[in-house]
């Protein structure tokens, strides 16, 4: 008996372990034998590494099988295709209606036109959303030209774009997908967005001081409530004549065992012509940031005012040193280009604002920071950006570290020059007079 199977089965990498490791067995519990040449011809693609079996990532296995009952594993080794998604955790990650559409109805009554994977939330107003190939060329594989990075992009307009007598009426939508992730794990998305005011000329009439918000966003517990506080957001308010092609990137610690990204457009003035556009979105796992060699935190008891887990300094100078490390799924990109950009902020025990010591510092590195004013406890946190500063595309922050608290103490111990003001603690322009590279 001759059977035809077409599936696409989603499953995690455990999971596909474990159906790799049934075929065998089945094969050996039935006495099917599987040549050598077999084995050299089956398509198995794995970009990320097979190696990466242990984490919990979705995988897509596409098998298109045709067999009889006596060379059942054999076909389904030598036919099976593992497709890893090694540029992203995303599906449909470049919002292409090539990877198929689907279509709902706003509260106007007009039909949207939704991008596989990926969920409409709509906030305020009753704007259009369609692909930007469908909307211009009329279908999905239309060949002429339109605003997008890479293939198709996904369009936000505005209702009523250009039709009098309120065109280009404000909305607040987005688009959400939810992510499987590792609860704990910190994750990074990258994604590319332009607004038009006005239209899309340049110079065009949009009026001073009206703009459009185009925000990429992460929720940490997996829900779909895009004005939660929990939602972590990157956001621009850049006119396409001042940024063609915006990078929006945004960083958050799963808290369980989903994530969720949202694609947002803010339209809050009415306008003509007011329309945004997005495309080629990316989620791996964040690279990390952290300090190393600081000295050991102390256990304070008594009314010191010292915090707990304070780390002592004697005098008031400490060297500063940092490393970090990209993930994993960076380094599977298949690009050796990547570096790592650090951003270091400071601030004082009893001020809230964080202010930068150091930024755009590529490689690990170290500065000697002299604190203004002894007997005093100061906050210091990292991050980096993981970026291809000669090629550009997609760039990746790590989530910020956990602050690591610094008091320097009047007992006797190495000192430098600092300002003599009392007012050098919380005035961060000042800090060029109190940190310097380490010799």
């Amino acid at each position: 008996m001759n059977l035809s199977l077409r599936s696409t089965l989603h499953l995690s990498l455990p999971a596909l372990s474990i159906v790799v490791a049934f075929v065998l067995l089945l094969c050996l519990e039935l006495g099917i034998g599987i040549g050598e040449g077999a084995r050299e011809s089956a398509e198995f693609r794995a970009e990320s590494s097979l190696a990466m079996l242990s984490r919990d990532e979705t995988a897509t296995l596409h098998t298109k099988v045709q067999f009889d009952e006596t060379d059942l594993a054999y076909q389904l080794l030598e036919h099976a295709v593992w497709t890893l998604p090694t540029d992203s955790l995303l599906q449909n990650a470049n919002l292409e209606c090539s990877e198929g559409v689907y279509q709902v109805t706003d509260e106007s009554g007009q039909t949207l036109t939704i991008p596989n994977h990926w969920v409409w939330t709509p906030i305020s107003g009753t704007p259009k959303l369609i692909s930007t190939n469908i909307r211009v060329s009329g279908s999905c594989d239309g060949s002429g030209f339109i605003e997008a990075i890479e293939g198709d992009s996904f369009m936000f307009r505005s209702q009523d774009i250009e039709t009098p007598p309120v065109p280009g009426k404000p909305f607040d939508v987005a688009i959400y997908q939810q992510v499987q992730t590792l609860t704990g794990t910190a994750y990074s998305v990258s994604g590319f967005m332009v607004s038009f005011c006005g239209g899309s000329a340049s110079p065009n009439d949009c009026p001073e001081g009206y703009y459009i918000s185009k925000m990429v966003g992460l929720d940490p517990s997996g829900a779909a409530e895009p004005l939660a506080d929990r939602v972590a957001w990157a956001e621009s308010q850049a006119p396409h004549d001042e940024v063609r092609w915006v990078n929006l990137r945004v960083a958050a610690q799963a808290i369980s065992s989903t994530m969720t990204v949202f694609v947002r457009v803010h339209s809050p003035f009415q306008w003509h012509g007011n329309h945004a556009i997005a495309d080629l979105f990316s989620m791996v796992e964040a690279p990390t940031a952290t300090f190393i060699e600081l000295p050991e935190s102390i256990q304070v008891t008594g009314t010191t005012g010292i915090p707990t887990g304070t780390r002592l300094v004697q005098g008031n100078v400490q060297e500063i040193r940092w490393t970090g490390s990209l993930s994993p799924d960076i380094e599977a990109l298949d690009r050796e280009d990547y570096e790592l950009i650090y951003e270091i902020e400071y601030r004082h025990n009893d001020v809230d604002t964080w202010s930068t010591l150091v930024e755009q510092q590529v490689g690990d590195g170290c500065i000697r920071f002299l604190a203004p004013e002894l007997d005093q406890t100061y906050y210091f946190r990292i991050r980096a950006l993981a970026a291809r500063p000669e090629s550009g595309g997609h760039r990746y922050l790590s989530i910020w570290s956990e602050p690591e608290a610094i008091h320097f103490s009047t007992v006797s111990g190495p000192s430098g020059t600092a300002p003599d003001s009392a007012e050098a603690l919380y005035l961060p322009v000042m800090r060029s007079l109190f940190q310097a590279s380490c010799l």
